[in-house]
């Protein structure tokens, strides 16, 4: 709870004096009550520390342990307990909560904004935890994003005097002192209210320049002593120019907002463009660019950089669509045909058929294709099965244990070490700068080169990508407020994918191109590049290609359990059962085909099939969506937007066709 212990401090000080320690003591963000309520503080975090020592594997008492250290004012000690269970913990709501209280307390708001953010999300019921994130979000200087999640909270806890009392004061540092009066009255005549909300109203009063009335209320609950010590403090007041906002800013360590807080909210907002980067930066495309790089050099970038400006478009609108229509793709396409049974379940037919069947066959060429990697750096020191059955273990463990949040992480990591390896990898062969510029900026199509260009484009823009993205995104933000916040996560995620593709198209053009080499996959690369610039290449590029496949490997069975979870109703959550046995079936099937070395070619055969027909259905869909204000309101898109997506469409339909013919043998 954001309040000012009636401004009061010791003798022979003064409120003036304490400065910015004082308002860092004055946070007490709002617990609930514990078992050991009645118990001496001193006592309960004896009693609590007892039991941490004996016990820390127990994420509980680590949150208790902390809190009682808080009560007494600990606080370092209990940052270092909850810093612990943070680590052992990550996805433990108690423990985000818990451990954004302390940071508050500590007065490093901005660290305690992440975590208070991820315990909202894990237990959005929960009104306690939306006031602690307000409370951050206020010593932050975001007084309008506090002031939201203080409403969310008062919705679940209608009358809560704590979140009232911090809602008036977010006002108060914010200016409005009308606004601040207001809430703080009302918090003071509830029940519940105690000495120090009601002396929190007394600072208002003092700002608001009724000096009488705050006078009054300092005296009401206050020893003489302290009153007077208060009352001096708020005459100061009066006498600078300042209002309330302005001291808090002065006394709490805020960067300007609009430059250094803004860029820092932004980069905590990538997450779901990242897995969808994930996604499609797997084996498919990294041998697809490997070869187009050895074969043609730098004519193809083009298509890569075309490729990747269709792929934000379509996956900026899924996650719009997500965000602020607060629909998945599957539950859109439902919507839209519900009233024709034949087409609600042939088109569920056809999901089910692109991304169940399909994701399955793929997963085996997923894992295998991380297997590459290790193969490539380790050579023969193990069998195939043994770096099979590593990487099986490691997504199964992702996807079966851990929660959203950290399947996030875990993917947003194989994106920075694909992006670092083909980075160094690219710059240790040494490009030629005019050469990358031109096949970027002028298309041409050299002779047999087209299915290149196509595989280039299909490998980047797919189907299954688009439900991924909707869904984390709408999981990811709750409401159209935070649009902007998907936007850029869109853009520089999908951007990042696109620049890999390039890296890896690049360096092989740069080492094997120039040198005549001939591979037909990246794991020939690797082992390639060895002779002629050593072994830390191959390294680089083994690296690359295990965090390309491992990263694929675990999002091909998150989007089918997505999909799933909006086609049939269950929880959409990665920890839910029903979702863990389609991800784990399509493991399953993955690893079958991986150890096994089956190629299931009639099942790829429909996959690829229904996939041809699905991509531009979903294209156009995207588009019809985006243009429904019944869906999106006022978030529609605009011209631009229409046109670019229309010309995503019609070349979406143009893969599709091609990817049916090629199903059928007729290419």
């Amino acid at each position: 709870m954001l309040i000012l212990p009636a401004c009061g401090t010791t003798q022979g000080s003064t409120a003036a004096d304490s400065g910015d320690n004082q308002y860092r003591e004055a946070i007490d963000v709002f617990t609930s009550p514990a078992s050991d309520e009645g118990m001496d503080p001193i006592a309960a975090a004896a009693f609590w520390g007892t039991r941490y020592n004996t016990n820390q594997s127990d994420p509980n008492v680590a949150v208790k342990f902390s809190s009682a250290l808080r009560k007494i004012g600990s606080t370092d000690e209990a940052v270092g307990v909850m810093q612990k269970a943070s680590g052992s913990f990550p996805d433990n709501a108690d423990v985000s909560l818990e451990y954004g209280k302390v940071l508050v307390n500590a007065g490093r708001a901005f660290e305690a904004v992440r975590h208070l953010e991820n315990a909202t999300a894990q237990k959005p019921g929960d009104w306690r935890a939306l006031s602690a994130y307000g409370v951050a979000l206020d010593q932050i200087g975001e007084h309008e994003s506090a002031r939201k999640k203080y409403n969310e909270a008062l919705m679940i806890a209608p009358g809560a005097v704590t979140v009232i009392n911090n809602k008036g004061l977010s006002y108060a540092m914010a200016g409005d002192l009308t606004m601040a009066r207001k809430n703080l009255r009302e918090a003071s005549g509830r029940a519940g209210s105690d000495a120090r909300i009601r002396q929190n109203l007394a600072l208002v009063m003092a700002l608001s320049g009724e000096m009488r009335e705050a006078e009054r209320l300092a005296r009401s609950d206050l020893p003489p002593q302290v009153a007077d010590n208060n009352i001096d403090f708020f005459r100061q007041l009066m006498n600078q120019p300042a209002y309330w906002g302005e001291y808090a800013a002065s006394n709490v360590d805020v960067p300007d907002f609009d430059d250094a807080l803004s860029m820092l909210k932004r980069f905590r907002s990538i997450g779901p463009g990242a897995l969808t980067a994930a996604a499609f930066i797997g084996p498919g495309t990294v041998t697809t660019a490997t070869v187009a790089g050895a074969t043609y050099g730098y004519a193809l970038v083009w298509a890569l950089v075309f490729a990747t400006i269709a792929a934000i478009i379509l996956q900026e609108t899924a996650a719009r669509l997500g965000v602020a229509g607060r629909l998945g793709l599957g539950e859109a396409i439902k919507h839209a045909v519900s009233d024709t049974p034949f087409l609600k379940w042939g088109a569920i037919s056809l999901i089910i058929a692109a991304l169940f069947i399909g994701n399955a066959a793929y997963e085996g060429g997923n894992i295998a294709g991380a297997v590459l990697g290790l193969e490539a750096a380790f050579s023969d020191n193990a069998p195939r099965a043994v770096y099979t059955g590593v990487i099986i273990a490691i997504a199964g463990a992702v996807l079966l244990f851990g929660g959203y949040r950290t399947i996030e992480r875990v993917l947003i990591g194989a994106v920075l070490i694909m992006t670092v390896a083909f980075t160094i990898a690219l710059f240790a062969v040494g490009p030629d700068w005019g050469a990358l510029a031109k096949g970027a900026l002028a298309p041409t199509i050299p002779a047999s080169a087209l299915p290149v260009v196509i595989g280039l484009i299909g490998t980047t823009i797919v189907p299954y990508n688009l439900f991924l993205h909707a869904a984390a995104a709408r999981k990811r933000w709750p409401d159209a407020a935070h649009l902007s916040d998907a936007r850029f996560d869109a853009r520089l995620s999908i951007g990042v994918g696109g620049l890999v593709s390039i890296l890896v198209l690049s360096t092989a053009a740069a080492s094997l191109f120039s040198q005549g080499l001939t591979v037909s996959n990246a794991g020939d690369m690797a082992r390639q590049l060895e002779p002629a610039f050593g072994a830390g290449a191959k390294y680089l590029l083994a690296a690359g290609l295990f965090a390309a496949g491992l990263s694929s490997a675990i999002t091909a069975p998150l989007a089918t359990g997505f999909a799933g979870a909006e086609l049939f109703g269950f929880e959409s959550d990665p920890k839910a059962l029903p979702f863990r046995l389609i991800a784990g079936a399509i493991l399953t099937v993955g690893a079958v085909v991986a150890l096994t070395g089956v190629r299931p070619v009639e099942i790829i055969l429909l996959a690829q099939f229904a996939n041809g027909l699905l991509l531009p259905i979903i294209a156009a869909f995207l588009l019809f969506a985006a243009n429904k204000k019944s869906l999106l309101g006022d978030y529609v898109n605009s011209v631009s937007a229409n046109v670019a997506g229309g010309v995503v469409v019609l070349i979406t339909a143009g893969l599709g066709l091609r990817a049916i013919l090629r199903a059928l043998g007729v290419l």
